[in-house]
């Protein structure tokens, strides 16, 4: 019987020249409304990337004090968002470079910054 016998280097090659493939991850998280007024629109988008998706607030509005839980779609090469939270007078509040992957299950409060 034979054996083949690889160096390390040539056997550290064969492993690094298959793709590692990203896993997707869904990440439901509980946003709570801290601010001081409605929530009337919540957008999301990774980290470094140009442009928001749709509101993802679609049944009217996050109430003072209230709570809204969304999934948002991620995967491990991407689990970095930034969320962008208009409030009912106009105002905006933005969070940014949050892991998602990190915060599945859990609450995210939305406050303003002082």
């Amino acid at each position: 019987m034979k054996f083949a016998s690889l160096s390390a280097s040539a056997l550290m090659a064969a492993v690094l020249s298959f793709p590692v493939i990203a896993e997707d991850i869904s990440s439901s998280i509980t946003f709570v409304n801290a601010t001081g007024q409605d929530v009337v629109e919540i957008h999301t988008a990774p980290s470094a990337t140009d442009g928001w998706s749709e509101n993802i607030l679609v049944d009217g509005s996050l109430t003072v004090d209230g709570e809204f839980t969304a999934t948002v779609a991620a995967d491990t090469d991407h689990c970095f968002h930034d969320f962008r939270f208009t409030l009912a007078d106009g105002s905006v509040v933005e969070e940014v470079e949050i892991d998602v992957c990190e915060l599945d299950g859990t609450q995210f409060e939305i406050a303003l910054v002082s």
